[in-house]
């Protein structure tokens, strides 16, 4: 592991390292996983010099054999340096993807977990402010462990408060840490209260019950969007595939009438006609039915997410479950429809 945190701190740029650490708090990171990253760019290494012996050494060899042996080695050098750069960038590039991804994707679970108890919390920072406490004393009070998230960033801000330094300050900025409109709207009205002077339990106890209204719409509304999603989802699982299986099943059988009759059609005499096989083979359409399946089951997962949520990422996790079911459906109808064919077409 040590091996990696420095192979890790080797490719990332110093002037990064601060964004970088200050994303990775945002999903509950301590500090930079260099081993990670050190274990990605080590993964990209040895991807590329596999894809270079299996693909590339061949390619690159055969394409020199010609030249004389100071040309050749030279174009060799030339060609294999130019082949490890393309690659490695590209491994490496779809390696860091999926790390911020997968760090987007934290980063958005502990945003919902904080907007799920931000109702509670609120509560409690008013009843403490009724019982006569100072708001910054209030805020470090109403920290409960069941609020998970949400009392960690908060306990970071009352502490800074408490310390000395601005309350508004440590609330808007806890507020734009997170790409959540739901804190950003709730606090910011908070921050104006305490400007303005106002009564703050009194703001925080509206602020709660718009939070309530606004939950009670959303799951109204995804009540009367359930017919669609249901729709969606019968498509994208069942209809798809069936689809996809029985246009196979056509093709097997428009391949064997085709094939008979151009066999028929060789073997007559002054015959001015020539048909020969589909152009599309069995096999390739089945690729191209996987692939389609996975790309309708991607962009079907963000539609339902968008309709029910609003959002795009809480749909991510339906990808894995429609992909899935869509591809054992896929070769369920195939069984079953080459079944049913052959029974029909039997000696074609």
């Amino acid at each position: 592991m040590g091996l990696l945190q420095s192979f890790g701190k080797a490719f990332i740029p110093q002037r990064l390292r601060p964004r970088i650490r200050g994303y990775v708090q945002l999903a509950g990171m301590a500090e930079i996983p260099y081993g990670l990253f050190g274990a990605m760019f080590a993964f990209a290494i040895v991807i590329t010099f596999i894809l270079y012996v299996l693909y590339a050494y061949p390619y690159i060899r055969g394409l020199t054999a010609g030249y004389t042996a100071t040309t050749r080695s030279l174009v060799f050098f030339v060609l294999t340096f130019a082949s490890f750069a393309v690659v490695g960038i590209v491994i490496s590039y779809l390696a860091m993807s999926a790390i911020y991804v997968w760090l987007d994707m934290r980063i958005f679970k502990r945003t919902q977990e904080m907007e799920s108890v931000l109702v509670d919390f609120l509560q409690f920072v008013s009843e403490n402010l009724k019982a006569g406490m100072s708001f910054d004393r209030a805020l470090f009070f109403a920290i409960k462990p069941q609020f998970t998230v949400l009392s960690s960033e908060v306990r970071i801000a009352a502490k800074r408060a408490m310390t000395g330094e601005d309350v508004e300050e440590a609330l808007t900025e806890l507020a734009r840490k997170y790409d959540s409109n739901v804190l950003s709207r709730s606090f910011s009205l908070i921050v104006e209260g305490l400007r303005g002077g106002g009564e703050i339990a009194g703001i925080i106890d509206r602020v709660v019950e718009n939070l309530r209204e606004t939950k009670k719409l959303k799951e109204e509304m995804a009540a009367t969007t359930l017919g669609y999603v249901i729709f969606i989802t019968f498509v994208v699982t069942v209809i798809a595939p069936g689809l996809f299986a029985l246009a196979k099943q056509l093709l097997l059988i428009l391949g064997k009438f085709l094939g008979q009759i151009a066999l028929a059609l060789n073997q007559a005499q002054n015959v001015p006609l020539k048909i020969s096989t589909t152009g599309i083979t069995p096999e390739d359409f089945t690729t191209f039915s996987y692939l389609a399946l996975i790309v309708v089951s991607l962009f079907s997962s963000m539609i339902i997410s968008i309709i029910q949520r609003g959002d795009v990422k809480s749909g991510l996790k339906y990808v894995p479950v429609f992909i899935i079911v869509s591809m054992v459906l896929f070769f369920v109808f195939q069984q079953a429809i080459g079944t049913v064919m052959s029974a029909f077409f039997t000696g074609v």
